[in-house]
């Protein structure tokens, strides 16, 4: 908080949190602590700020909960793990910042991320090292639930505007224009790399409180800020 106040930033981009979903069960409280406690002491300071003119949050779709339809930002959230729940706690908190000291926010939520650098446990660096190292992947349950996913490149472009164009006390949901399952990803993965699915991969169980489905509508973004994914997986 110290160094928010001797930075004085005119524009805050927040990536803290935890991010894993699943290990979410083991310890709520670690995720609770980090990613609604400690948040909002350092969001006190920031709302403090002369210099602020707009703060970015990058979040999750998991706060809307599994939903068949296609997902708009006034879609009401129905978290299902305490990653989720502490998501959306926060993201109930800064709204009220917005309403009551008119907080410059803007809250992006993305699909799931993939591109260069990106951690080796994500599941498309994890399946590409296992077709390469041939070493087994464990798939949970069948793999049916479903995911959008969204380029680093696209990732970037939305926050810029979001930063810059997007007005304050806005939501947008970004998200690539595919959406497939986790095990037609993993077989699109092992296809690119000449590899065969039955080699490396198993089946576990399903993960606890897994969403089945995400949809992101994107079309606010599209028509307010001009936002369309450049990428694709294919």
């Amino acid at each position: 908080r110290q160094l928010i106040k001797k930075i004085n930033p005119t524009h805050i981009i927040d990536l803290l949190g935890q991010g894993m979903v699943a290990p979410s069960w083991e310890d709520p409280r670690l995720w609770y602590r980090v990613n609604l406690s400690e948040k909002s002491f350092i969001l006190e300071e920031v709302r403090k700020l002369d210099s602020l003119e707009k703060y970015v949050r990058a979040g999750t779709p998991e706060v809307y909960g599994s939903n068949d339809s296609m997902i708009k930002e006034t879609s009401c959230f129905n978290p299902s793990t305490p990653y989720a729940v502490s998501h959306s706690a926060i993201d109930y908190h800064i709204r009220c910042l917005g309403k009551q000291f008119e907080f410059p926010f803007s809250i992006g939520r993305f699909a799931n991320f993939y591109g260069e650098g990106q951690q080796l446990y994500r599941i498309i660096p994890k399946v590409i090292i296992c077709c390469l190292s041939k070493n087994r992947f464990t798939l949970d349950g069948k793999g049916l639930s479903t995911r959008s996913f969204i380029y680093s490149d696209d990732i970037f472009s939305a926050m810029e505007l979001l930063l810059f164009k997007a007005e304050c006390f806005t939501e947008y949901n970004f998200s690539g224009t595919e959406h497939i399952s986790i095990l037609e990803l993993v077989k699109y993965i092992c296809e690119k790399c000449s590899t065969d699915f039955n080699q490396i991969i198993s089946f576990g169980p399903e993960r606890m409180g897994k969403d089945k489905n995400y949809r992101l509508n994107c079309s606010k973004a599209k028509k307010e800020l001009n936002w369309s994914p450049r990428f694709t997986l294919s």
